[in-house]
């Protein structure tokens, strides 16, 4: 604390109370350890909304500490409370002194996050393709589904995505890289009639028979035991050990 608080000091001019600021400050960098990735609409909208904001309280160059501040999940009314911390003529200081604290443990949780998708893709990868794995074996169809989801995520980023899978469903005897590109065909045709901006529900349930049924549609049209979904958006697979 006494380190950076010489740091601070070493801009003209300084905060009134540097130790309220610097504690302000670290909530900021909390709130970066705990922030989410936002997707790309929102994350521009919230710049442009900060960018304004320090434009009009004098701020040079506020587009360019939007987007460290924007991935700490600061807001207008952060920034509005830390700034009555501050000496009016040191905001421009105080605020470029906590985006270049930010910018490192930006891209440090940046290279993490990075980190995180490849290690999840490669394991939908995995999973999707059954790589090393003999043709037919004992398939979890929810796993499958994950996975296949996974995989489309470029396609979802506009969809909201509604789960309704019912857990009960037995494990199959399936050739899974096959049964996945079924899910596959599925869902891309799901995406495609709600043109990338709706909502879809993918749900299962153990239907009578020893069947299980697979069900896309609206999420006004979730599917379960009693009102499947329309003939067209339905699979029905044999449960038993034959392959499928």
């Amino acid at each position: 604390m006494a380190r950076e608080r010489a740091r601070l000091q070493a801009c003209a001019p300084v905060p009134a109370r540097p130790g309220r600021f610097l504690a302000h400050a670290g909530d900021a960098f909390l709130r970066l350890e705990r922030s989410s990735p936002l997707d790309s609409l929102a994350r521009s909208d919230r710049e442009e909304t900060l960018a304004r904001w320090l434009d009009e309280h004098g701020i040079a160059g506020g587009w360019k500490l939007a987007s460290n501040f924007v991935t700490a999940c600061l807001d207008p009314e952060w920034l509005g409370a830390l700034a009555n911390k501050l000496n009016p003529a040191s905001h421009s200081a105080a605020l470029n002194w906590l985006d270049a604290r930010l910018n490192p443990r930006s891209l440090l949780k940046l290279v993490d996050q990075s980190t995180g998708r490849v290690a999840d893709l490669v394991k939908a990868i995995t999973s999707y393709t059954h790589m090393d794995q003999s043709p037919t074996q004992d398939v979890d169809v929810h796993e499958g589904l994950e996975s296949t989801l996974t995989m489309l995520g470029h396609k979802l980023k506009g969809v909201t995505l509604i789960r309704a899978f019912d857990r009960s469903v037995p494990r199959i005897m399936a050739y899974g890289s096959e049964l996945n590109q079924v899910w596959t065909n599925l869902i891309d045709k799901a995406v495609h009639a709600v043109k990338g901006t709706g909502r879809i529900c993918v749900g299962t349930f153990h239907h009578q028979r020893s069947r299980l049924r697979l069900g896309l549609g609206p999420d006004d049209q979730q599917p379960h035991h009693r009102r499947s979904p329309r003939r067209r958006d339905r699979v029905r697979i044999q449960t038993r050990r034959d392959a499928v």
